[in-house]
């Protein structure tokens, strides 16, 4: 759709006036039906004052994305897995 680059601090307010000014620029503000977002809490936030501004998304509309979501999980997971490898060449015979 759009991609532009935030000079500002990515808090929900710049987050969310960038994307209204957008939706609106391309005159689709009212036929989003969702927006995919990674975890970023800041997005949550985002997503309801453009709920408020817009007053067209709902409560289903704001989804996380299943790639970030499942790289978090994996990254967690092997995070608390340890491998201990001995040397072969330390090895006592």
């Amino acid at each position: 759709m759009n991609f532009e680059q935030i000079k500002d601090k990515h808090i929900e307010s710049n987050l969310s006036s960038i994307t209204e000014r957008i939706l609106q620029e391309l005159d689709i503000q009212d036929r989003v039906m969702t927006v995919i977002t990674d975890n970023v809490s800041n997005n949550d936030v985002m997503m309801t004052a453009l709920n408020e501004t817009l007053q067209i998304f709902s409560a289903i509309s704001h989804l996380s994305c299943l790639a970030h979501v499942t790289q978090l999980a994996v990254k967690q997971l092997l995070k608390s897995l340890t491998l201990s490898l001995e040397n072969e060449n330390e090895k006592e015979y």
